[in-house]
């Protein structure tokens, strides 16, 4: 049985992780107990017992970062490089109107709420960037 000593301690060291907790502090806390016993008779030990506690509390904080690319889409080849950055487009980037661009583009105008003509105008031009 622990002696009141030791339930002190623990109440005392249980009272700071609460508090510490409610803070909001951004501290890690160790607290080790040990207790060792042995009983002997007649010159032998019978038992021998060691216990070790410890307890870690962190109170953490997450935050988000959001990355806005400012890339401008002058030409067709530009424009290869957007779709195909949002998987639209899996052709070779070539510059060239070609039956793939004018799909990929025709699917970026109908996700976009764009009129779909398969043509990069400058309304298209603008919603890749």
């Amino acid at each position: 049985m622990k002696s009141k000593i030791e339930i002190k301690k623990y109440l005392i060291f249980s009272f700071f992780i609460i508090f510490i907790s409610y803070c909001g502090e951004n501290v890690e806390v160790t607290a080790t107990s040990s207790t060792s016993t042995s009983t002997s008779t007649t010159s032998t030990t019978t038992s021998s017992t060691s216990t070790s506690t410890s307890t870690s509390s962190t109170s953490t904080s997450t935050t988000s970062t959001t990355i806005v690319n400012n890339y401008s889409v002058d030409n067709l080849q530009d424009a290869q490089v957007v779709l195909k950055s949002l998987f639209l487009y899996q052709g070779k980037v070539d510059g060239l109107n070609g039956l793939n661009t004018r799909n990929a583009i025709k699917e970026f105008q109908r996700r976009s709420g764009l009129v779909v003509d398969g043509v990069l105008g400058p309304n298209t031009k603008s919603a890749l960037e």
